[in-house]
């Protein structure tokens, strides 16, 4: 297995969303989508694409989006590696002496898979309810 950094581009980014039957995106928007990611890992299995992982972020927040592994290739330890090496990321870009804050959005039935790597379910003491609002425009 090769990790590669920073490579994501829109095929691979397509191609392994649909692979997981998660809704696409405007070619456009998920463009600028990758053209805004802070860090970027894709794994390969002799030259193709089986799984992506990003990180957006403003340099004090950071947000895990599309963990993505193909279907044949889940339980391998692939998404376990792709976790790590993003925290290992975060955490090398945290400065001494303050710290940042990585969310995600767990698909449902996941959440174990990101407690495995310190994540905690909201509500909890600290934190309400995460919350989203979804925009969605069909074609006329």
């Amino acid at each position: 297995m090769i990790f590669k950094e920073n490579i994501l581009d829109y095929d691979i980014y397509n191609s392994l969303r649909k692979s997981v039957d998660w809704n696409a995106y405007a070619e456009e928007q998920a463009r600028q989508a990758l053209e805004n990611t802070y860090y970027s890992l894709v794994a390969y299995d002799d030259n193709k694409a089986i799984g992506m992982s990003r990180v957006i972020s403003d340099g004090i927040y950071f947000l895990i989006v599309d963990v993505v592994v193909v279907p044949k290739y889940q339980g391998q330890g692939i998404g376990t590696e792709m976790m790590q090496r993003l925290i290992q990321y975060i955490d090398k870009k945290t400065p001494i002496g303050s710290r940042s804050n990585i969310q995600l959005l767990s698909i449902a039935g996941k959440e174990s898979f990101y407690e495995k790597h310190g994540f905690k379910r909201l509500p909890n003491e600290h934190c309400g309810c995460g919350m989203r609002k979804i925009i969605h425009k069909e074609n006329m």
